[in-house]
């Protein structure tokens, strides 16, 4: 993959472009979860679909209603999820 910046453009709540994904873990119709540059990034909301995928660029763009959008950096998922175990 090229050495992109990350990058986020969403238009309207309805269509959404990123650059600089390195992984796409999973993709739903209600939620997509991928690998960026900056952390691991959680999109939520109804009919989403990828509209254009290169991996090798590192670029996704999808459609759909978007309703949120979260990150959470690797290195405190790691430890969030053991802490959250500890605690059960």
């Amino acid at each position: 993959m090229e050495n992109i910046l990350h990058k986020v453009s969403m238009e309207d709540r309805g269509s959404m472009s990123l650059t600089g994904i390195e992984k796409v873990i999973s993709f739903e119709p209600e939620m997509a979860m991928l690998i960026s540059k900056n952390g691991k990034l959680k999109i939520t909301g109804r009919e989403l679909h990828v509209i254009n995928l290169d991996m090798d660029k590192g670029m996704v763009d999808l459609q759909g209603r978007i309703d949120t959008i979260s990150y959470s950096d690797r290195t405190n998922t790691k430890y969030g999820n053991l802490i959250k175990r500890m605690f059960k």
